[in-house]
């Protein structure tokens, strides 16, 4: 497999995850997320530790989904 292979599929795997993610977050985080962990929530959305999160996470989705097949 070629790096465009990869490349082609993180940024696939991104771009659906995030889209997903962000409506998720955006209309539960306060239904769910906010009564059931109260004051450990940040105010604010921290784009350092999602950033991080999110890049390791797909790289491991790619590394056992296409790398593992």
């Amino acid at each position: 497999m070629s790096i465009r292979h990869y490349a082609t599929a993180y940024v696939s795997t991104a771009a659906v995850f995030l889209v997903l993610d962000a409506i998720w977050l955006g209309t539960m985080a306060d239904r769910l997320y906010r009564p059931a962990m109260g004051a450990i929530m940040l105010e604010r959305f921290a784009l350092a530790p999602a950033a991080a999160f999110y890049l390791i996470y797909i790289a491991l989705k790619i590394i056992c989904g296409v790398v593992a097949i």
